[in-house]
């Protein structure tokens, strides 16, 4: 049990500890006075899979989303070049059906649009000779 004393002396050095930092931050310039601690520190921060429209994460998911459609149309088209004969086969029931399916929506796409078609049967024949 504490006595009264040591209880007066609690009291006066935790008035002397409060003062003293409340002297200390009102000497030091104001941008080097620490602020209360916050709660919104406490709370975790967005992750970039979490963040919200808002944040501009948004923008980087969707380039980066882009160009990796991108580079994977642009694998699949090319890679009917050494696949032509094979794909050939497949259209006439001579080969595997699911190869046919695969590439059928390049040739769709040529006759959809013409210029695409034609950049197509170039870089075809080229493999074709």
């Amino acid at each position: 049990m504490l006595t009264r004393l040591e209880i007066e002396r609690n009291r006066v050095i935790e008035t002397e500890d409060h003062s003293l930092s409340s002297d200390s931050t009102t000497s030091m310039p104001s941008s080097q006075q620490e602020s209360p601690p916050s709660k919104q520190s406490d709370a975790p921060r967005p992750t970039p899979s979490s963040a919200s429209p808002d944040s501009g994460n948004w923008w980087l998911e969707l380039e980066a989303y882009v160009e990796r459609m991108f580079i994977l149309f642009s694998i699949y088209t090319l890679s009917i070049g050494p696949m032509y004969w094979h794909y050939i086969d497949a259209r006439q029931g001579n080969g595997n059906t699911l190869l046919a399916a695969f590439y059928e929506p390049l040739r769709l796409l040529g006759e959809l649009f013409p210029l695409f078609g034609k950049c197509l049967n170039w870089y075809v024949s080229l493999w074709v000779g």
